[in-house]
């Protein structure tokens, strides 16, 4: 992965969930770990500002930062201690010292620390197994040096979902929680949904904070970074926007570095199995000497599509008797290969394993199970929303070799769905899932046209002629596919329009048509997408509609001397406008103040 630090964008509700909220089980898409685009009900703050609000004073409870692998939760955390160093204030009693602490260091004392008597003799503990400053941090060594009790700590504790059991329990984060000065944990996503229960107790007024995905701004300013070149950045970023299938995952700082890796010199791939046996591909580049990575690569993914089969998707973390066990009589070094390339990440402290991403779990768990019927499959799992981008992935690897027999099972599918709702109704609707949907849901994500299943095309074409309510379903669900926005993107209901507009994953070519609609409030809607593109952003600025043109200006993805030009219009919404777009350069900024 890229070695430098991205500026981070954390979220917070902007209200408390609902009662009904904190009953139901964790969403999808938090379980999966935030491959999805960025919610529009999330307040969108800066790291740097968070940092600044645990320089000061607090009254007890801990701010809990969550984020997926490869996030930038660590990063983060040390880059908070290194911005401390780097304004190195004068020793004074009382200064706030940042003390950063790896849960998994503390594993081997856990038993130590939950025999303190008090949360004093807690942080005396706690500074005493701390990680020491390195060389980038050569202001912290004296402070680290003296006695804790002259300073009031910021507590950096990082990777709770890296801690032995005993650590994560609740009386241990109740008392993490009264520790003197401020406290900050860090967590992965999917873990700390499983705590819920035993952190809400000790959350202060910081609260929960997850760290976003990044937007197309931020995507371009990272390629930039990454590849070391804006114009070869801008290039790929075009590229990504308009594949459906990478855009998705483009917002994880992780799997967007894996994409430059696959993507900038080739065309990027058309389906995300074909990514995932890429990205594993360019990882396993890692291993040397060559002869060695070749011949333990049949090894390699025998054993991890054996491992993927045998944890299934119940749980992201699991026993290392897992890995041991799908190892078999493959060669010796086969384990520490798959360390080094990435693909593994093991704790042999807690005796724990994973796969790199919850996609690469779900990508071998596919391989694994392609070698049964895909009908089978699909009726035993279509119910279930965590196996739909397993069965996303296999259904690419199946219409690959037998596309016919890939439409069958698709077609299948959908007239059981439809008999069943004609008879008993009440067994989907205690479901929650629409075998419709869910069927349209597998072609999108798999990155394969629908009309590559004919049977399943004309049974869709049928139904939205038939109930033209489904329109309005089809055409704001960011899982239909390309095919069929491109059919309700003709509809006669501007709203329609409008709303294959907003999807976030309606490909450029059909923005690039919604952009001459007659309908003003279509073009406006096309104006404010991220993903339209550069050149139509520019005609759109020109429109003649003032609310067109302010759809433009308050677009982050809109180029900064388009805003300049915005910035002078003659219209004050459109100019209030640009003043309120993240994106605006603070020149432009200046000159409106």
């Amino acid at each position: 992965m890229s070695a430098f630090y991205f500026p981070l964008t954390l979220g917070r509700p902007r209200s408390a969930p609902r009662d009904d909220e904190r009953r139901r089980p964790p969403e999808l898409q938090a379980w999966r770990e935030g491959v999805r685009p960025v919610r529009p009900e999330v307040e969108r703050i800066a790291g740097d500002r968070i940092y600044r609000d645990l320089l000061r004073p607090a009254g007890p409870g801990y701010t809990l930062v969550t984020g997926e692998p490869g996030s930038g939760k660590s990063t983060l955390l040390e880059q908070w201690r290194q911005q401390w160093a780097k304004d190195a204030p004068s020793p004074r009693l009382g200064l706030v010292v940042p003390v950063l602490v790896r849960f998994r260091s503390l594993n081997h004392c856990a038993a130590n620390l939950l025999a303190t008597g008090s949360e004093e003799d807690l942080a005396l503990a706690l500074w005493a197994e701390h990680l020491r400053p390195d060389a980038a941090t050569p202001a912290l060594t004296d402070f680290y040096r003296r006695n804790p009790r002259l300073w009031t700590p910021l507590w950096l504790l990082d990777g709770l979902d890296e801690a032995a059991e005993h650590l994560r329990a609740e009386a241990f984060l109740r008392r993490l929680a009264h520790l003197p000065g401020r406290v900050c944990l860090s967590c992965r996503t999917a873990i700390a949904q499983a705590l819920r229960p035993a952190l809400q107790p000790g959350l202060g007024a910081g609260g929960s904070l997850e760290i976003q995905p990044l937007n197309a701004c931020e995507q371009r300013d990272f390629l930039a970074q990454s590849l070391g070149d804006k114009t070869r950045a801008a290039t790929l970023h075009r590229r990504i926007a308009s594949n459906t299938q990478m855009r998705e995952l483009a917002g994880n700082p992780l799997l967007l570095d894996l994409i430059a890796l696959v993507g900038e010199e080739v065309d990027l791939p058309a389906s995300r199995a074909a990514f995932y046996e890429r990205a594993v591909a360019k990882l396993w580049t890692k291993v040397e000497p060559t002869e060695r990575a070749r011949s333990l690569r049949a090894g390699r993914d025998a054993t991890l599509t054996a491992l993927a089969e045998a944890v299934g998707l119940a749980e992201i973390e699991f026993h290392l008797d897992a890995v041991d066990s799908a190892l078999g009589s493959h060669p010796a070094g086969l384990r520490d290969a798959m360390v080094t390339a990435g693909l593994l990440r093991i704790d042999d402290e807690r005796v724990r394993a994973g796969f790199l991403h919850l996609t690469f779990q779900e990508y071998y768990l596919a391989r694994a199970l392609a070698g049964r019927p895909f009908a089978e499959v699909l009726r035993e799992h279509w119910s279930s929303p965590r196996h739909e981008e397993t069965l996303a992935l296999l259904l690419a690897m199946v219409a690959a070799r037998d596309a016919v027999a890939a439409d069958a099972a698709l077609l299948g599918l959908v007239e059981w769905g439809l008999k069943t709702h004609r008879n008993t109704p009440e067994t989907l609707w205690k479901l929650g899932r629409s075998p419709l949907r869910v069927v349209l849901h597998l072609v999108m994500r798999s990155g394969i046209g629908l009309k590559r299943f004919p049977g399943l095309h004309t049974a869709v074409t049928a139904a939205l002629e038939r109930e033209h309510r489904l329109c309005f379903a089809m055409a704001a669900d960011a899982a239909t596919p390309p095919d069929i926005l491109a059919k309700l993107a003709e509809d006669h209901s501007g709203y329609v329009r409008s709303s294959v507009v907003q999807n976030p994953t309606t490909p450029p070519d059909i923005l690039i048509k919604l952009a001459e609609d007659p309908n003003f409030g279509v073009r406006k809607s096309v104006a404010g997408n991220p993903a339209t593109p550069p050149d139509v952003l520019v005609k759109l600025a020109e429109d003649q509609e003032k609310w067109v043109r302010g759809g433009v200006a308050k677009n982050l993805a809109t180029p900064p001397d388009i805003l300049a030009k915005l910035a002078e219009d003659r219209e004050e919404e459109v100019r209030n406008s640009v003043a309120e777009n993240p994106a605006t350069p603070p020149d432009i900024l200046a000159k409106l103040a």
